[in-house]
């Protein structure tokens, strides 16, 4: 092998973070980047590793362009915004992230003028694919109005076996199965050789809506918060094309259920090189108090019928443990790589170890800057 394809070879197998690194000493490099193969190259080999990303952006409609959008990737140590500025500006200007695994972005377009289109992008080689949805039907509707309940993984979960660039990217997309029956299931899409596959039609769940902010990829399917009469944990079996709704702990009898607003999922335990995780975790933020539980499946006789408990991990603190005064707490936070994330009202964003031999130690990772609705 020449020397120059041991470079194009290793360059390949770089992220975002090193490979702009790399640019900015080398600026040779750039002629890999324009290059469709190893935009390819670097895409699939993306999907290949489990490399978090912190986006943190202005909380606001659909509908409407984010004004300040910035992208993270975690771990690190020190303050950082990786993605080059002209690919943050496409993002602007062309859509919304709607989920991210591995580097990369799907993202649905804003422009209201035309039917909504998802699009997958790649930040490092600055490329994307537009990808229509099933149906002209729900180009039109989303359009208009809606939300996209979407899921992105990379890698071949799920028993899909795909191995080519973009292929190898496994996109889930979740619709209403009759707009006017309010007791109506999902019908569910999986993208299968570019084409939108129906996988299961009216899937019921307990009731209330998917809330798809809080979903986590795990190798047995998706897990999703939803509402309800009572807030739970909806999980899809992909593969079995089966689901169960998996009751959330119990609650303090003085307060009695408590909002579907005051709980998250985020995923938890995950083998090293795997980007969909082992196991999730329910946070719940209330009373200037985080609760934090894992859950974890149960051994049962029967193969078909999953059993799931909850495990209580810890309780924070807000201004015990975070230092920070209840009226300067937003609510905007999430889990990462097992670290709370989590913003001030001065946009100030902090990590807090929950486990390891960091745990306990709290330091600031970036200064986003002041915003009336910072979202994590």
């Amino acid at each position: 092998m020449s020397f120059n394809e041991e470079m194009y070879e290793i360059m390949s197998w770089l992220s975002t973070k090193p490979l702009y690194r790399l640019l900015t000493m080398a600026k040779s490099t750039l002629e890999y980047l324009s290059e469709t193969h190893f935009a390819k190259k670097q895409s699939h080999n993306s999907c290949m590793k489990a490399e978090e990303s912190l986006i943190i952006q202005e909380d606001s409609s659909l509908r409407e362009r984010v004004q300040k959008l910035r992208v993270c990737f975690l771990p690190e140590n020190r303050s950082y915004n990786d993605v080059p500025k002209d690919f943050i500006m496409f993002l602007v200007e062309k859509g919304r992230i709607l989920a991210s695994n591995n580097g990369l972005f799907l993202c649905r377009t804003i422009d209201s003028s035309v039917p909504t289109e998802l699009f997958l992008c790649n930040p490092s080689t600055r490329t994307w694919l537009p990808l229509k949805l099933p149906s002209e039907e729900l180009a039109k509707i989303f359009q208009d109005n809606g939300e996209l309940k979407v899921a992105l993984v990379c890698g071949n979960v799920f028993g899909k076996k795909s191995e080519n660039f973009p292929l190898d990217c496994t996109l889930l997309l979740f619709n209403e199965h009759d707009l006017e029956d309010w007791n109506s299931g999902y019908d569910v899409y999986m993208l299968e050789e570019g084409e939108w596959i129906l996988i299961s039609e009216n899937i019921k769940t307990k009731g209330g809506d998917l809330e798809f902010d809080y979903q986590v990829c795990c190798e047995d399917g998706l897990y999703i918060l939803a509402e309800g009469c009572s807030p739970h944990v909806f999980h899809y079996d992909v593969e079995n094309r089966t689901s169960r709704d998996i009751a959330l702990p119990e609650y303090n009898e003085e307060f009695g259920y408590l909002d579907i607003g005051c709980f998250r999922v985020f995923g938890w335990e995950r083998k090293e090189g795997n980007s969909w995780f082992d196991s999730i975790c329910l946070v719940k933020c209330f009373d200037n108090l985080i609760t934090i539980w894992v859950l974890e499946h149960n051994t049962t006789l029967s193969k078909e019928k999953k059993s799931s408990s909850w495990r209580w991990l810890s309780n924070i603190h807000i201004e015990d443990d975070l230092c920070i005064e209840d009226s300067r707490w937003t609510d905007s936070f999430t889990i990462l790589e097992k670290q709370l994330i989590f913003a001030d009202l001065d946009g100030n964003i902090y990590r807090y170890y929950l486990e390891g031999k960091d745990y306990g130690n709290l330091d600031k990772i970036y200064e986003y800057g002041y915003s009336s609705s910072l979202k994590l």
